[in-house]
């Protein structure tokens, strides 16, 4: 899907057959299925989040000056450790899976942004927005592009 950033993930929950008929309609490959979860990526040589194992969509990893280890985050998701995933150093994005839940966590200032999306039947997390869009069936947010527009005076060139 060359629309997408070069890195990323759709995670989608909910009613098998709604999710089928959805990812058809948009021809998105089949991806696998963890705890109920559809996952697809790309970017990422196929790799798919396992129970301690996240999924992580960032490179640095860090928090107080240290790398943290791809098992330890996965433990922070898991046990839904908020204090130590607060802490992650931008920019950072992880998405973990348990036997009961999907955890998501991104940096607070939003460098590696994280999009949602529900209709009848599923609910979607991806870090693509067009990708949600087009399974909404539904057109370009102006109103958010407009916004996104505006923040590029915070990071100069490298917008």
């Amino acid at each position: 899907m060359s629309e997408q950033s070069a890195v990323g993930f759709v995670a989608i929950t909910g009613e098998l057959a709604s999710i089928r008929q959805a990812l058809a309609r948009i021809g998105h490959p089949p991806g696998a299925t963890v705890h109920g979860v559809h996952l697809a990526t790309w970017g990422l040589g196929g790799d798919i989040p396992r129970e301690r194992a996240p999924l992580l969509l960032t490179t640095t990893n860090r928090s107080g000056g240290a790398r943290v280890a791809p098992a330890v985050i996965g433990r922070w998701l898991a046990e839904g450790d908020l204090p130590r995933l607060r802490g992650m150093l931008p920019p950072f994005a992880a998405l973990g899976v348990t036997d009961d839940a999907l955890r998501l966590s991104t940096d607070g200032f939003g460098f590696r942004p994280v999009f949602r999306a529900a209709a009848d039947g599923w609910a979607a997390v991806s870090t693509s927005a067009l990708l949600l869009a087009r399974l909404l069936d539904s057109g370009l947010d102006e109103a958010g592009v407009l916004l996104q527009s505006q923040l590029g005076w915070q990071l100069e060139r490298r917008t």
